[in-house]
């Protein structure tokens, strides 16, 4: 054994008991399935795993098969960013072997990220700008995950860290809607970021990223007396691009009910 990738396919000192080789480099539009297959021969105790991605990323991804232990799984990531996945496994001589691979998840529409930096339960919300309170039917947030208006929440995250992740696939142009981050329990001194993605295909790079100050409040629930961070105004300029207004301002929930 040299420790080098004689053979140039991803994996070092392989023997003669067979040899695993990862998917190459791929793209996936997040939210989307992709298909992976590795190649191998005599392989079992097969597992994947994701060694980095991006905050929140991998606790988020749905496998198909669950867990993945075959040559070919279905990967599901909803978080925005470059995932580095090992695949590991034993040849026909009782040799350890791997290999990795990058999947980018790419962003597409209008998507809004939330993770915060530790225990508590914090609320990701998208006005649609129709001069309602929030809390109601203009507003998408986790007793609402898909109001008539066309955004989504994909999960809500209520003990720690996060993520929560909003998507309009389509959003309108020329309309505006805001994004607010609510204390809704347990999350006095987290610190939340939101990371914006408007229209691009190409890059995992945030458009606009915001980090709020430490959340305040010990109360629990919807009306009360804790923090609600009306965090930026978004309007789609087409399909593609954006303006993103900074708000950056903090009021109690109970006021936030009361109105936009």
């Amino acid at each position: 054994m040299n420790n080098i990738d004689d053979n140039c396919n991803g994996t070092v000192d392989e023997g003669c008991g067979g040899t695993l080789t990862c998917p190459g480099t791929m793209t996936v539009q997040a939210g989307s399935p992709i298909t992976l297959t590795a190649a191998g021969m005599g392989i079992t105790n097969i597992t994947w795993t994701i060694t980095s991605g991006p905050t929140g990323g991998a606790s988020s991804v749905v496998w198909s098969p669950s867990p993945p232990t075959g040559l070919t799984e279905t990967f599901t990531p909803t978080i925005v960013g470059d995932y580095v996945i090992r695949v590991s496994g034993t040849n026909s001589a009782g040799q350890a072997v791997s290999c990795t691979f990058t999947i980018s998840a790419l962003p597409h529409g209008l998507r809004v990220e939330l993770t915060w930096d530790g225990s508590g339960d914090v609320d990701l919300h998208l006005h649609n700008q129709n001069n309602s309170a929030w809390f109601s039917g203009d507003d998408c947030y986790y007793a609402d995950r898909s109001p008539s208006w066309g955004a989504t929440l994909d999960f809500d995250n209520t003990s720690s860290n996060g993520p929560e992740n909003i998507r309009m696939d389509t959003p309108a142009t020329g309309v505006d809607y805001t994004v607010g981050v609510h204390n809704y329990a347990r999350s006095a001194g987290r610190i939340a970021t939101v990371r914006i993605y408007c229209g691009s295909t190409t890059s995992t790079t945030p458009t606009r990223t915001f980090t709020s100050r430490s959340l305040n409040g010990d109360e629990g629930g919807n009306c009360t007396g804790n923090d609600f961070w009306r965090v930026a105004r978004i309007r789609m300029t087409s399909a593609t691009s954006c303006t993103i207004t900074a708000v950056d301002t903090y009021a109690s929930s109970s006021g936030a009910c009361g109105g936009l």
